[in-house]
């Protein structure tokens, strides 16, 4: 998780997408809406399912991902 917040990351869909608050938000609360390139959708969801992770958890997840550059 590194370095992610801000970075471009490019989906299975073609896509390239910032890493930002939106898109990390939006991935942790829904891991199959938009897969990362070279990861199967399913993997996270089989473990941790859409809208499981509550908001607010979800948002101070996000916190944390900006804090590690």
């Amino acid at each position: 998780m590194k370095g992610l917040f801000g970075s471009k990351v490019q989906l299975t869909n073609g896509k390239t997408v910032t890493a930002d608050d939106t898109y990390l938000l939006e991935a942790i609360e829904d891991p199959d809406a938009e897969v990362v390139k070279g990861y199967q959708p399913g993997i996270m969801s089989g473990v941790i399912k859409p809208h499981q992770v509550a908001e607010a958890d979800a948002r101070d997840l996000v916190a944390y991902i900006k804090t590690l550059k």
